[in-house]
């Protein structure tokens, strides 16, 4: 095989290369046209729809400040801040803002979204765009700032409230910057593009990671390249050299948006050339099969047709079935193919099983804390765009440490496993259910309100609380359920779970087998 490779490499090679020689610099610069018309395209294209979510967001706020409730301004009394506030609270939904505050001139809040009314509030924690927005009567974006309270970054939206002609007060907004890096994801740009939305100092807002598999919210609050924080301050558009933060050398196409934010769009160099390697392999096997002996090529192609069966079935995971080539190079391929159907057919298996362990408790089947804790917040995205409710269940054992001690773990392993099919046979099919560990499980249920949601408990509290047949023992132990519903208990999933984990030591408290709501409500 080998010698006749190198006869056909010696039929091709010299016409083949002095048509790809010219072809290679048309084909470079053809696709850097393109690259670069493609990322501006983008770049503008995600620069509309951050002024999108901003203008959307300061309209939002414009229309709140326009509520007859604050007409009394600056002399509210705590009836009208506790119905602007209800209103506010009402508003972070359809926004998906953060949070929102009301405050004085003087940098008073008098209402935050945060904090009940009636409790002690923080002063204004921007004071210098607070000013900006009074001196000038106009809404103002803030830039990527680190919010003490919360400890994470946010963007900040400030509009003025005037009583007649004089500003009043200002009405806030508080953006989490996975609000941005959303956008990002649904463009889903092409891989492997580097987007990145920048604020007006040039500080990171949202990233697109470097992998074609995942879209990820990456390094907030880093400064971009120098040179581009320049470029940027020259001229509203522009591509130029630069690097990713990563140190990936990359051909970079910006838009400034009419907020100052930028977005930019880098093509890696590297990416420029794939193309040039595919045309060219291209252009070498038309030249093979114009110039190449035919009385070579038969041969070549019954010993490559015998790989292809193999090959096909190892693409496709399934076992190999091996039919030895005429050519010895292509046997040895054949058998090699074979030996990596094996390994790979084993590596698939541990990976599966790998994959499965990390996400279910090894002892009920069930999903466990992650798994949990990621469907929950899948979930609430999805909620959060379609203003639809979800709601928590948080159920423990009642007095299941008695039943160890007992009657020994092995019982107690049988009774969580019982505890689990029937916690499982007792929601919908497509409903989460969860061991948290312990004695400890939950349950996710999506399209359900938190008071919806009572009745499942109620009958869940029924069927957890039947005795529990374990070989000759008979085993009674019943169940208590904290219910905590979205959007009213939480925005989270670490704060639906607080909240129903709250909720289960309530009904704990008043005597055990029973539920309880998140809250204020009574028990059941």
């Amino acid at each position: 095989m080998r010698a006749h490779l190198v006869a056909l490499v010696l039929i091709s090679v010299l016409p083949a290369g002095c048509v790809g020689a010219a072809a290679l610099a048309w084909s470079y610069q053809q696709t850097r046209v393109a690259s670069i018309d493609s990322a501006r395209s983008e770049a503008r294209a995600l620069r509309q729809a951050v002024d999108g979510v901003l203008n959307s967001s300061i309209a939002g706020l414009q229309v709140l400040v326009a509520s007859p409730t604050l007409d009394a301004m600056p002399a509210m009394d705590a009836s009208a801040l506790d119905t602007f506030r209800a209103h506010a609270t009402r508003a972070l939904a359809l926004q998906g803002a953060d949070s929102m505050a009301l405050s004085d001139t003087e940098g008073r809040q008098l209402v935050n979204t945060r904090r009940p009314l009636g409790t002690p509030l923080p002063p204004h924690g921007l004071r210098p765009l607070q000013r900006r927005v009074i001196e000038s009567g106009r809404p103002i974006v803030s830039d990527v700032f680190m919010d003490s309270a919360l400890q994470r970054r946010l963007v900040a939206i400030e509009v003025p409230v005037r009583h007649g002609d004089k500003v009043q007060a200002t009405l806030g907004m508080g953006l989490a910057l996975e609000r941005f890096a959303a956008l990002i994801e649904e463009r889903q740009p092409p891989w492997p593009r580097t987007v990145v939305i920048l604020d007006r100092a040039g500080t990171v807002i949202a990233r697109s990671q470097e992998d074609e598999r995942h879209m990820a919210r990456s390094e907030p609050g880093r400064k971009a390249a120098h040179g581009l924080i320049d470029a940027i301050a020259r001229a509203p558009e522009g591509i130029l050299n630069t690097e990713t933060l990563d140190g990936v050398p990359v051909l970079t196409a910006y838009s400034r948006s009419a907020n100052g934010w930028t977005i930019t769009v880098g093509v890696p160099r590297a990416a420029l050339l794939p193309s040039l390697h595919l045309w060219t392999a291209g252009a070498a096997a038309v030249l093979v099969g114009v110039l190449a002996a035919w009385l070579l090529t038969r041969r070549i192609a019954a010993a490559v047709g015998a790989l292809v069966e193999p090959a096909t079935a190892l693409g496709a995971g399934r076992p190999v079935t091996l039919r030895i080539p005429p050519i010895k190079e292509a046997a040895a391929v054949a058998r090699a193919i074979e030996r990596a159907s094996k390994l790979l057919l084993l590596r698939t298996g541990e990976r599966d099983a790998a994959t499965y362990a990390a996400q279910h408790d090894s002892l009920t089947g069930l999903a466990n804390r992650h798994a949990l804790l990621k469907r929950t917040t899948e979930a609430l995205q999805a909620c959060s765009a379609a203003g639809s409710p979800l709601a928590v269940l948080f159920i423990d054992i009642d007095d299941f440490k008695p039943v160890n001690d007992d009657n020994g773990h092995a019982v107690g392993d049988a009774v969580l496993r019982d505890f689990g099919a029937r916690l499982r046979a007792g929601v919908r099919a497509h409903d989460l259910v969860a061991r948290l560990g312990g004695d400890e499980f939950a349950v996710l249920i999506e399209g359900h309100s938190a008071r919806e949601a009572k009745s499942i408990a109620a009958g869940l509290v029924d069927r957890l609380s039947r005795p529990y047949a374990i070989g000759p023992r008979t085993v009674c132990v019943s169940a208590c359920v904290g219910i905590a519903g979205y959007p009213e208990d939480g925005v989270t999933a670490a704060e639906l779970m607080t909240a129903a984990d709250a909720a289960m030591y309530r009904a704990k408290a008043a005597g055990k087998r029973g539920f309880a709501m998140s809250g204020p409500a009574p028990l059941q």
